[in-house]
């Protein structure tokens, strides 16, 4: 109904009849005696067939909205129901004695960030659409309702997201209270104050506990932006108010035990593009400072993948910083130390304190270090581990493959402040090597390990300065020969004998072994290598004896022997041989290895074999033996007569002091042809059958 007709015909009627009006009006007050201010408060609690809309107003006292940071005391909040489609709210107002309704338009802070579109109908026709969306700054907008009566606001909104219509003000008054916008006291307030946030945490920390680490570091105050949907990238904001702020600073950085994948930080002034800069796992701490001073709303978006965190720091508001700004980690031990690794992988800490729990290194015992593992996948693949480096000067440590883990080498490459310093080959063979890296003037320094499936190597008896591990790497020192049998390692188609009967011994012509090493051929129609490794730091001299194992396939075989992985000896070794022994001086070594080539389904065997701290006595040259090749032959006569024929034209000598000791075999103190003519007689009566075969023996009883 047309209020304002009804209120013109009731006049017409009053003055024909000469009498007062029959019908009495009542048109709202507010459009007739309120004061400007008092009259928007009334037109917005005044209103009619509201749905899914609350009205706040002074005379209410229904509490505040907040928009773009701002609080608001007037106004219509319209929500979506709570459904996974869109609905309409809307709200009808008396618009019969206004002309025009001005107010704000905005997206409530922290409901659903999803866009709306508000439908103006005047006397029930649709008059205009205004787009909403949840990142838009504050809209004003003015409605005609001069030649209407009622006025409808409708809106297309989605589920539990909010927008409202502030500030309403009728025919060009003044709303009943102001809006509020923010001034903050701290950085800390300011850290606090975000709205619109997605997957984008504030944090105040107040100890190491509750800090972020980042870089190693603990921050105490700032933002942290979280992937959140996997196998896709994922859009994280926050959104501040800045009207009352110049300029903001910050750090930005990777969350430490993230995942390693870069983000993208996009940079909104007032809803516009106006910055866009990269971050990696790998940044060092980046420093940015935003220009607010001409800005309502600052938005910050990032693109962000699945685990990832990064993490705006430290951040300052004008002349306010942070209260408790950023720490860097001091350690007192070294313990302490290698457990403070961060962004790590495949890597794992091992600090321990029973021998049984040891990563054994070439035989020894490390307690403390970082293990790096190869992935289970058919290819290489990369194990690494950071450090904070700002309080240390030098880390020191020592590399070596892990005993039992599989034979392959792998590469060390060694980054500080994400420069290649260095790069190191590992071998499984390799003897543990000590390694030291300047940090003086480095923040952070970062081991990654290209290394196969199921190989491992330790960055063992880490030091960070003058900090030792509390348990340093422990040398075995064997009791006995058995215990010495039985701490082989890095064995392949090798098996340790420990029989405790007859059953379970092997048999070597004919003779029962109990204990010893065997090496098989693996079944294959080739040779194969059968290895296996002994520590002998703590030990002089090695013996024992090669036999082959009665009944096993009659195919020779090879053994070779290393001394910290120098071949110092090849033995053939053959189905029908005698018991043969060996003896090796092993006092200047660290490991020895033993290595037999040998055919399928062939076994032979180490057995007698025995330990000893005695030195193994220097072998005794032959007399007459003058080429030092063991025996004593025509070929120590020629060596004589050359040595003869040098002398007697003038020239040095061409024997080594160990010869000379042997060639005088006549001591007449010359070495010449009498020499030569008693090595050849000495020869032929051993060749002959004869019984002396040494031959100062020889010369004695001539």
């Amino acid at each position: 109904m047309n209020l304002k007709r009804i209120s013109a015909c009731a006049l017409v009627c009053s003055v024909i009849s000469g009498a007062a009006p029959v019908l009495s009006v009542s048109v709202p007050e507010v459009f007739i005696t309120a004061s400007a201010a008092s009259a928007s408060d009334e037109f917005i609690a005044g209103s009619m067939n509201a749905s899914s809309a609350k009205t706040y107003s002074h005379s209410s006292e229904d509490g505040t909205f907040n928009m773009n940071g701002r609080t608001y005391m007037q106004g219509v909040v319209f929500t979506g129901k709570n459904s996974y489609g869109t609905n309409t709210a809307e709200i009808s107002y008396n618009t019969e004695n206004i002309n025009k309704i001005s107010c704000t338009w905005g997206h409530v802070d922290n409901s659903v960030m999803t866009d709306a579109t508000v439908s103006v109908y005047l006397d029930d026709v649709l008059t205009e659409k205004i787009p909403l969306t949840a990142t838009m700054a504050a809209l004003e907008h003015t409605f005609d309702v001069s030649s209407a009566s009622v006025i409808r606001i409708s809106l297309e909104i989605e589920k539990n997201a909010k927008y409202a219509m502030a500030e309403a003000v009728v025919d060009g008054g003044e709303p009943s209270e102001i809006h509020l916008t923010p001034k903050y006291s701290s950085a800390e307030e300011f850290n606090d104050s975000g709205f619109n946030t997605v997957s984008a945490e504030p944090f105040l920390a107040v100890n190491q506990l509750d800090a972020q680490r980042v870089n190693g570091r603990y921050f105490y105050q700032g933002i942290t932006f979280s992937g959140r949907y996997t196998y896709q990238n994922s859009i994280e904001e926050i959104t501040f108010n800045t009207e009352n702020v110049n300029s903001i600073s910050c750090a930005w950085g990777h969350v430490d035990n993230t995942k390693m994948t870069p983000a993208t930080v996009s940079v909104y002034h007032d809803d516009v593009l106006t910055d866009k800069f990269s971050l990696s796992a790998t940044m060092p701490l980046t420093e940015y400072t935003f220009d607010v001073s001409d800005t309502s709303n600052l938005r910050i978006c990032v693109d962000i993948e699945y685990d990832a965190k990064y993490s705006m720091l430290d951040i300052s508001v004008d002349s306010s910083a942070p209260k408790k700004t950023c720490t860097s980690p001091e350690y007192s031990t070294a313990e302490l130390f290698i457990s403070d690794g961060f962004n790590m992988k495949n890597t794992k800490i091992h600090d321990v304190i029973s021998s049984l729990e040891t990563c054994k290194v070439n035989g020894r015992d490390y307690y403390q270090g970082i293990v790096f593992g190869g992935a289970t996948t058919y290819s290489t693949t990369t194990a690494e581990v950071t450090y904070n480096t700002e309080n240390i000067d030098t880390i020191s440590c020592t590399w070596g493959h892990i005993d039992n883990t599989k034979m392959t080498n792998a590469v060390v490459s060694v980054y500080i402040d994400n420069i290649l310093a260095d790069k190191i080959t590992l071998s499984p063979y390799m003897l543990p090597m000590e390694y030291t890296a300047d940090v003086s003037k480095a923040s952070k320094i970062c081991f990654s390990v290209d290394i196969d499936e199921d190989a491992k190597y330790i960055m063992g008896d880490v030091k960070a300065d003058a900090s030792s591990a509390k348990r340093p790497v422990v040398i075995p020192d064997y009791a006995d020969s058995k215990e010495f049998s039985n701490s082989g390692f890095n064995m392949k188609n090798v098996s340790v004998l420990d029989a405790v009967s007859d059953l379970d011994a092997v048999k070597i012509n004919g003779n029962t072994y109990r204990q010893g090493i065997l090496f098989k051929g693996a079944t294959t129609y080739s040779t194969t290598e059968s290895d296996i490794t002994f520590n002998v730091e703590n030990t002089n001299t090695v013996s024992f004896s090669w036999g082959h194992i009665d009944e096993t396939a009659m195919t020779d075989a090879e053994a070779s022997v290393y001394l910290d992985d120098k071949l110092i000896e090849k033995t053939a070794l053959t189905s029908g041989m005698l018991l043969k022994e060996q003896i090796y001086d092993v006092s200047e070594a660290s490991v020895l290895r033993v290595s037999v080539s040998v055919n399928k389904n062939a076994e032979y065997a180490m057995v007698d074999v025995e330990i000893s701290d005695e030195k193994v006595p220097e072998p005794e040259n032959l007399w007459g033996d003058i080429d030092l090749n063991g025996t004593v032959d025509s070929s120590d006569a020629s060596a004589a007569l050359i040595e003869y024929a040098a002398i007697s034209t003038g020239h040095d000598t061409t024997l080594t002091a160990e010869q000379a000791a042997v060639s005088d075999v006549n001591n007449d103190g010359a070495v010449d042809s009498s020499d030569a003519s008693l090595i050849l007689q000495f020869y032929a009566q051993v060749s002959t059958g004869g019984e002396i075969t040494d031959m100062k023996v020889w010369m004695e009883n001539r």
